[in-house]
């Protein structure tokens, strides 16, 4: 018979390494509540937040399919109450716990000033007939207001195209959800007639589309691409206006000397050698812009030399330039006949 062999370890060791072990897997339990916990805040948190009456129909839509998906809209609705568990104990706890479950998402998915008409109550069940009783319009009432904003709605320029079409979507969505018909033809009537200027001409490319291709999707496919095509358009347009602003921006206009006007150079001015000022015989200037208009009328005597009006003949310039022309000249004249009549007396 063989003996078992010993590992030196003591009972208390055993002991310690048991409540170790169960420390452990708490531990654990608690690690993976924890992420459960931050995983269905993280779930619930980029949900729609129920705000007023007109965010209602969706905020409905949306609790429930939540809680079909977490097995728990049973206790929402009210077919599992705590009543009917009876006095077992492990369903009582069972029930309250999906109900604290359920109230944690209710709470999560509405807004601060919507918590306070659930302040008072216990149960998930009476938290959301509270408010269902509080925003949950006359069904009548819903469909006129909501027939209104479809058939009202514009394109909003400053959106892109998806989010104008979602909106179209999301009327008609709310729609069917009390009973009111709205096929996709009128969904398709309805995106196509708000179109912009940008996309007439789709319009008139959707109609002569074969009947089997007009669909919802394809439209919004469509669509798409097109706003694709828009925006690479009106890219090259603007890099072709800034380039154009920019060369003629760089280039210094010319100005004329000679009638002081912009755009063209003195050499050819279309006025050059035109008389446009009768009072100073001047053309690079009109007569009611002109120096001598209001002065006095002798200032404006024309000197008979040079024809010009801002100086007395005395003082002009020409007159003595004049003479010794003429002096040079006789002078030139008389030396040319005394060497004429030198050479005849030679002979």
């Amino acid at each position: 018979m063989t003996q078992r062999r010993s590992t030196g370890y003591g009972p208390r060791f055993a002991q310690k390494l048991k409540k170790e072990r169960k420390k452990r897997r708490r531990q654990k339990k608690n690690n993976e509540k924890m992420a459960t916990t931050e995983t269905e805040t993280e779930e619930v948190t980029h949900l729609p937040k129920l705000k007023d009456a007109d965010s209602f129909p969706l905020w409905d839509f949306e609790i429930k399919i939540l809680m079909c998906a977490k097995e728990l809209i049973n206790i929402v609705d009210g077919s599992d109450l705590l009543s009917d568990q009876g006095r077992d104990k492990d369903n009582i706890r069972k029930w309250k716990m999906q109900d604290a479950k359920c109230q944690y998402y209710i709470v999560r998915m509405i807004e601060k000033h919507v918590k306070t008409h659930i302040v008072t109550r216990t149960t998930a069940k009476e938290m959301y007939d509270i408010l269902k009783q509080i925003y949950q319009r006359d069904i009548s009432q819903q469909k006129c207001l909501l027939l209104q904003d479809f058939y009202n709605f514009k394109y909003d320029k400053t959106k892109d195209m998806m989010t104008n079409i979602s909106h179209v979507q999301n009327i008609a969505f709310k729609l069917c959800q009390l009973n009111q018909n709205v096929d996709e033809n009128m969904i398709m009537t309805k995106i196509t007639t708000i179109l912009p200027e940008d996309y007439k001409h789709f319009s008139t490319a959707w109609d002569s589309t074969a009947t089997v291709d007009r669909t919802l999707d394809n439209l919004v496919a469509r669509l798409m691409l097109e706003e694709v095509k828009c925006k690479m358009t009106t890219k090259e347009e603007e890099s072709i206006a800034f380039k154009t602003v920019t060369k003629s921006k760089s280039k210094t206009p010319f100005k004329c000397f000679n009638c002081n006007q912009i755009g063209h150079a003195q050499i050819n001015c279309p006025n050059k050698g035109k008389r446009n000022c009768s009072i100073c015989k001047r053309n690079n200037h009109s007569e009611k812009d002109c120096y001598f208009r209001n002065k006095d009328s002798v200032m404006r005597k024309q000197c008979t030399v040079c024809k010009k009006t801002n100086h007395a003949e005395k003082d002009c310039y020409f007159k003595d330039r004049n003479k010794r022309r003429k002096v040079n000249f006789l002078a030139e004249a008389a030396e040319t006949h005394m060497s004429d009549a030198r050479e005849k007396d030679k002979m």
